[in-house]
């Protein structure tokens, strides 16, 4: 599979990791891509085959924002363009709570409604990519200035958690933020549907498979050892909990590249 990357402009960027485009090429697609627990969300506009879970063919443009392990799968060519945001960042751009997409599937037309569906549209018809990036660009833009959130504080934090998830004591980030740590758990869980520790916990985890699925390392101990796990039973436990399978199962994506794991981009 081919993978192309696009940098949103400097004003999406503290929100917007990267737009990245998946095309299969008449190559057969690995099938199953198993979607772990995780602390994002990514939207998709889908120009050939959709995904499907094991109940529903997923729409033509949908959101993933996995809380809990699934699978997904295609059965024909991929070809579709998607948004990566980052950590928390999507309620800068939609009126929408985090409790209404966190494992749901919701498309373009249900989150912005007509001006979701248009959106849709043109990129459906538009041939050239770089016009795609355009209309993506003019659209986040527009929603951001309408939606932006007005709470700077669980920005920095949820950033800060990412970030430092080895070694962090919330305790003194709330000290940090000049906050109770029972005030600063009761925003953190409203505003992003998950608690600080339960993200904390995710983000080492996402980091850990993350630094698995793109090293050419395969002793997977060492990765996790450097990502704060006190040892292989540790790691093994809350790799089951957090993705269903066992590390050596995850080691298989690798090779398979059946996963959605990207190097930083410069």
């Amino acid at each position: 599979m081919q993978y192309t990357y696009y940098k949103p402009p400097i004003s999406l960027r503290p929100y917007i990791d990267r737009y990245w485009r998946c095309n299969s090429n008449g190559e057969k697609s690995p099938g199953l891509f198993p979607l772990f627990t995780g602390t994002g969300l990514d939207l998709f506009i889908h120009f050939s085959s959709s995904f499907r879970t094991e109940e529903n063919i997923l729409p033509t443009s949908h959101i993933f924002c996995p809380r809990k392990p699934i699978l997904i799968s295609s059965d024909g060519d991929l070809d579709f363009l998607a948004i990566r945001f980052r950590s928390g960042a999507f309620r800068h751009f939609c009126s929408l709570n985090f409790k209404e997409f966190s494992n749901n599937f919701l498309s373009f037309n249900e989150i912005w409604a007509n001006e979701g569906k248009n959106t849709v549209d043109r990129l459906q018809e538009e041939q050239l990519w770089s016009r795609k990036i355009d209309i993506l660009n003019d659209f986040f833009l527009k929603q951001f200035y309408k939606h932006s959130s007005i709470i700077p504080l669980l920005d920095h934090s949820i950033s800060y958690i990412y970030g430092n998830h080895d070694s962090l004591s919330l305790g003194l980030l709330a000290k940090d933020l000049n906050i109770s740590l029972r005030h600063f758990e009761r925003l953190f869980k409203n505003e992003f549907n998950i608690s600080p520790k339960k993200f904390q916990i995710t983000s080492r985890f996402q980091a850990t498979i993350r630094a698995l699925l793109l090293s050419p390392d395969k002793d997977y101990l060492q990765i996790a050892l450097n990502n704060g796990y006190f040892d292989q039973a540790h790691f093994i436990k809350e790799c089951r909990l957090l993705s269903g399978m066992p590390p050596l199962e995850i080691l298989k994506m690798k090779e398979q590249n059946a996963h959605f794991y990207f190097k930083s981009l410069p």
